[in-house]
This record gives C-alpha cells, structure tokens and sequence, in this order.
C-alpha cells in the first residue's frame, strides 16, 4: 500500500476513510500503519465500486466521510477477456462530472485487477 499511497499523494498521518461493501479494500488497508482509518473528516476517501449501479451510493457515503474539498478515489475493475465491467475511466469521467458535480484529475493503478480515478469538486 506504501506505492499507492504515494501515487495518491499521501503522507503518513493522514486521515484515510473507505467504503468497501464487497470487503476487497479492507485487507489492504487494515494491514498498514502509514495513515489513519477514520470513518468521518478524513483527508482522503475512497471506495470500491464494481458496476455503474455502485457509483452514486458509494459517492454520497464518501462525501459524507470527507473534510469539506477532501479528494474522492474511486476504485474500479479493469476490463479483462473474461470480465467485462459496465464502469471504466471514461463512463466514470462522463457520468460523476453530470450527476455528482465531481471531475477526473487523476488515474491509477491498485493492482492488476482495479484502477484508481481521482476526483475533486467541480467548483
């Protein structure tokens, strides 16, 4: 977790809060000492979402989780031969900046398997 976090641009201390109801995320961040889980003002949020259907729960829960303007990063499938994901860095750019006022400004990779899209406030 220490390479991604250093991609996500946090420093040790920080605030981290997540939401993860497939419990993907959680075995990663449980076992780390770099920042704090807290489940309110953290400086950071993220959250695990698996399908469109996921998106707009798992924003308003992380939004209430955030200090005011905290960044959102939401992790994603990546598309492979045999899983083909309804979400990807395009759908997810269109539909957050439409419905959630939210705009890309960064992407990443967590493993093989998922991706990372930053967000901020579209102000």
């Amino acid at each position: 977790m220490e390479t991604i976090f250093k991609k996500m641009y946090i420093k040790p201390g920080m605030k981290l809060a997540f939401v993860d109801k497939d419990g993907i995320l959680e075995p990663y961040l449980k076992n780390q000492s770099i920042v704090e889980l807290v489940d309110q003002d953290a400086d950071v949020v993220m959250g695990l979402v698996l399908a469109l259907k996921d998106v707009d729960n798992c924003i308003e829960l992380l939004k209430l989780k955030r200090k005011n303007g905290s960044n959102i990063w939401l992790v994603y499938p990546k598309a492979t031969k045999t899983l083909k994901p309804d979400i990807n860095r395009d759908i997810l750019f269109a539909y957050t900046q439409d419905k959630h006022k939210l705009i890309a400004n960064g992407n990443i990779a967590f493993d093989e398997s998922y991706s990372m899209l930053r967000f901020k406030d579209i102000e």
